[in-house]
């Protein structure tokens, strides 16, 4: 004979959450060498940025030198040039050499169109002088020159800032998957003295995924920078380093919502041993308990029976991005008739115990008749009342 399904909304209030939160504030990490490898990774990515950046800053000096002795040459042709066409036509095949030279630079990548822009003014000089133009091919092809070199110090000036903010974004990923890495296992430590207790916290398995999810996102940026090295914009590396920067408060998160999520767990087992406990009072002795599939993340549920042979099942189910509210359903499964009375009363008396005990319950309620999958701890233990019981049940 089934009876009816009460169910109750019990919440933590702050006070028990603060002395929850205080009984079981240490939480140490399996990995004491963190620090050294957080360091040794900064040593790396420093290294690699320094060997980047050599070429550019020798490159720099060498445009510096260059460009103090086209000074010189451009001040005797321009003296001479009227006299001496052929020094003009010298000036043309170093101007050529340094168009070839910064063409081998990104140019195209920092400074897009402007090389072109300066290509055609030096096609231009070149047209005034084979006109027999000299003057105006000089001046010119002076103008262009000037432009080649505020060009190459502008795209030298750029790669150098590429590098930098690409190497200062690839050193903070990698430190943030280092640390992700450092902070899959914990130790939870609850209690003190005789009574200490120390559990093994899998952060990725009490946030169902989160920390692996964070490590696969920290992967794909760092590929981004790799892979981008020489194709990326700065602009591009600065927007790789702003996510970087707000993921940063989510691993904290992350690893407090599985410190969170295992107390929780804990929490739903003591309020079962509170439920049983008030229901031996009416006559009621433990049968069995389990966790939904035997996940600790899941349901608890708790079957107790009497002399009579009635049964009653509680199920406390964690109320989803509500930390230290669940849901008690007390499922009653009489042999003989009980009326609605004294299904409310016995609902009544496990809410009182609840309240006595500093959780805060809410009248319960009836949804409907007791599910008859729950009566079964050892298909609740196989999960199989998570495929069965499905939106009938407000919980995970």
């Amino acid at each position: 004979m089934m009876s009816g399904e009460k169910c109750s909304y019990v919440s933590v209030p702050d006070r028990e959450l603060r002395r929850l939160r205080e009984r079981e504030s240490r939480l140490r990490s399996l990995q004491s060498d963190l620090p050294e490898r957080l360091e040794a990774i900064r040593r790396q990515v420093k290294g690699e940025m320094e060997s980047r950046l050599v070429p550019v800053e020798n490159r720099i000096k060498q445009q510096e030198r260059e460009t103090r002795e086209m000074k010189g040459q451009i001040e005797a042709i321009l003296t001479e040039a009227r006299q001496k066409k052929e020094t003009a036509r010298k000036f043309f095949g170093d101007l050529t050499k340094i168009m070839e030279e910064t063409g081998s630079l990104p140019h195209s990548r920092f400074t897009p169109g402007k090389l072109d822009a300066i290509g055609r003014q030096v096609e231009d000089a070149r047209r005034n002088y084979d006109g027999n133009m000299p003057e105006a091919s000089l001046s010119t092809a002076q103008q262009a020159y000037w432009e080649i070199v505020d060009l190459r110090e502008e795209v030298l000036r750029k790669q150098k800032e590429f590098i930098l903010t690409q190497q200062a974004a690839l050193q903070e990923v990698r430190l943030l998957l280092e640390e992700a890495r450092a902070n899959r296992k914990y130790q939870l430590e609850l209690g003190h003295g005789v009574d200490k207790e120390t559990l093994a916290l899998e952060v990725d398995h009490w946030t169902h995924g989160e920390l692996s999810a964070f490590e696969e996102e920290s992967k794909g940026l760092q590929e981004q920078l790799v892979r981008g090295e020489n194709t990326l914009t700065t602009e591009q590396a600065k927007e790789i380093m702003v996510r970087i920067e707000a993921m940063k408060p989510r691993l904290t998160e992350i690893v407090e919502r599985a410190r969170q999520n295992i107390l929780a767990s804990q929490l739903r087992v003591n309020m079962a041993e509170m439920i049983v406990a008030a229901l031996q009072g009416q006559g009621f002795t433990l049968e069995d308990a389990a966790y939904e599939g035997g996940d600790e993340r899941n349901a608890y549920v708790a079957k107790v029976k009497n002399i009579a042979g009635s049964e009653v099942v509680t199920v406390i189910s964690p109320e989803k991005d509500k930390l230290g509210k669940n849901a008690v359903s007390i499922h009653s499964y009489d042999e003989t008739f009980v009326d609605e009375a004294t299904l409310q009363q016995r609902a009544n008396e496990i809410t009182a115990i609840l309240n006595e005990e500093g959780l805060e319950a809410e009248a319960p309620v009836c949804t409907g008749k007791a599910k008859p999958e729950y009566r079964d701890i050892a298909a609740v233990r196989q999960g199989k009342t998570m495929k069965t019981a499905g939106g009938g049940r407000r919980s995970k």
